[in-house]
């Protein structure tokens, strides 16, 4: 039996990684917002168990509190 990694799942993880670095630098430089209060994503789920994605869940508020990354 062997142990380790094959080449090929190297392969994979390390490109695996690079596209979420990608997306994160992504979605970053499109200076999204991420809610502070936990409450909003039930309120979020909710909306589009209702109503699908017809309409925005939240809007952005004027001044957001962006929480740390």
């Amino acid at each position: 039996m062997c142990e380790g990694a094959t080449d090929l799942e190297i392969y994979d993880t390390v490109l695996i990684a690079a596209a979420f670095s990608m997306y994160n630098r992504y979605v970053d430089s499109l200076g999204t917002w991420q809610p502070a209060d936990p409450e909003m994503y039930a309120q979020m789920g909710k909306h589009l168990a209702e109503q699908g994605y017809r309409t925005p869940s939240v809007r952005q508020p004027d001044e957001v509190t962006l929480s740390a990354t």
